[in-house]
């Protein structure tokens, strides 16, 4: 139900909000990064180094911008007692590649598959379920493009972590970025085919 509902949501139309780009997405996380460096520089210099990749093989998209949420996750719909589904925290809302939303809802599942190895299982399902309830609406988006942004989203959870000082989460960050960086080689594998 969570897929069919963002499907829904960006097929509304008529609604005038700003463009967000993936060349946006990566300036946003640039601006995190002097915390990072202050605080961990091999890490930083990491993340430097998966922000140039992703800038460098920017995603196509599907050509067609859908009304965006901006930063979607799961954690950002609520379910009242009849079961109607809500989603919340629209300050971010925009146009831009439906993958976009897709792939910050898988990165923050991801993200909390490595902070609860226990039901990393579960949060697999759930993000299996997710794309193909998105897809029971008749939309698709291109996998380079998912990859893409569920990278983009993993470096921008990462990042968060040390400019957010939670440092309880500083020790899995690493983790983080081993994904982010295996996502993005099958993203550019993905390109060349």
């Amino acid at each position: 139900r969570l897929g069919e509902l963002l499907a829904d949501f960006h097929t509304l139309a008529g609604v005038s909000v700003p463009v967000r780009t993936a060349s946006d997405q990566l300036r946003a996380v640039t601006d995190l990064m002097p915390a990072i460096r202050s605080l961990d520089v091999a890490l930083a210099d990491r993340l430097s180094r998966l922000l140039n990749r992703l800038g460098r093989h920017l995603p196509l998209g599907d050509r067609r911008d859908v009304l965006s949420h901006g930063a979607f996750r799961p954690g950002q719909v609520v379910v009242d007692d009849a079961g109607r589904l809500y989603l919340l925290d629209l300050d971010g809302v925009c146009r831009g590649d439906a993958a976009q939303d897709l792939g910050s809802a898988s990165s923050h599942l991801s993200w909390q598959a490595i902070r609860q190895p226990s039901r990393s299982v579960e949060l697999g399902l759930i993000d299996q379920a997710l794309l193909a309830g998105y897809g029971s609406r008749g939309l698709a988006v291109k996998t380079a493009s998912l990859l893409w942004w569920r990278t983009a989203g993993l470096v921008q959870i990462a990042a968060r972590r040390f400019r957010r000082l939670e440092v309880a989460d500083w020790a899995l960050v690493p983790r983080l970025i081993d994904l982010a960086e295996s996502l993005l080689d099958c993203s550019q594998r993905s390109e060349t085919r």
